[in-house]
């Protein structure tokens, strides 16, 4: 080191810089990948799971068209008959 003479101080803090810079710019690109693989673990679980869950099943108890209020009678919610088709058609049958 005799030919650095007295700067070698500023060699090594120079060199210690140049570490410093590269352990945090790894550190930067790591939690990047990091953030990434996380994220598209995340979209990939919720697409997963939107798709294994079309319809959910109603609430016990839940008031649906289907289902008739408490003390209704069961008829309530028949739908009435359809009606026989009017027009041209029933012309020719007779």
């Amino acid at each position: 080191m005799e030919h650095l003479g007295h700067s070698w101080p500023w060699y090594a803090l120079a060199l210690v810089g140049v570490y410093r810079l590269t352990a945090t710019g790894l550190d930067a690109l790591v939690r990047r990948v990091v953030r990434t693989a996380s994220q598209a673990r995340a979209d990939h679980h919720h697409a997963t799971v939107a798709a294994r869950t079309t319809v959910a099943p109603p609430q016990r108890g839940a008031r649906t068209p289907d289902r008739p209020r408490c003390g209704a009678s069961p008829d309530a919610t028949v739908p009435p008959p359809p009606r026989p088709p009017v027009g041209h058609r029933c012309e020719g049958a007779r």
